[in-house]
């Protein structure tokens, strides 16, 4: 009769650890999947990112955008990071950071070759050379950019880049 009651407490007290480890792992995954949908998206940090700016935040800004950028890469179209790239060159010419400023000229450069804003565009990266003190290397952008003549459009042709 001992040996039965004990049992019976042994298969109860295992009945009630069982449903409760079973309704403590529906309640976390509730849990889980209400957290995923109310996440930080990558639209959320661009807009805090521009929220930073507006509020004359600009290097926790440019910290942002920067993250937003490495989170961005393969899902925004090449014209989009290209524009994203351009305002965050922007944002560093205003920081007086202007080899970061090029980095992300350069960038925007080579994502869209022909953008809305490549007059304003040229004018930054001649800029940026020459606040670096990069006299020689600004003129020849500068000259490289506006003249559309055979022969400078032959000297370009003659650059020798780096392979990886």
């Amino acid at each position: 009769m001992k040996d039965q009651t004990l049992l019976v407490i042994v298969i109860v007290i295992t009945i009630v650890i069982l449903t409760y480890s079973i309704n403590i792992h529906r309640y976390l995954t509730t849990v889980n999947k209400e957290e995923t949908s109310l996440s930080w998206t990558e639209e959320n940090q661009f807009e805090y990112a521009n929220l930073l700016l507006a509020k004359g935040l600009n290097r926790t800004a440019a910290e942002e955008m920067e993250k937003y950028l490495n989170n961005q890469t393969l899902h925004l179209d090449k014209t989009k990071l290209a524009k994203v790239c351009y305002e965050l060159g922007n944002i560093y010419m205003g920081l007086y950071e202007y080899e970061k400023a090029l980095k992300y000229f350069y960038r925007s450069e080579m994502l869209n070759k022909n953008p809305s804003f490549k007059d304003d565009l040229n004018e930054k990266i001649v800029e940026a050379l020459e606040k670096l003190g990069m006299s020689s290397q600004a003129e020849y952008e500068l000259e490289s950019r506006t003249s559309i003549n055979e022969e400078n459009l032959q000297k370009n042709k003659n650059i020798k880049y780096i392979k990886v």
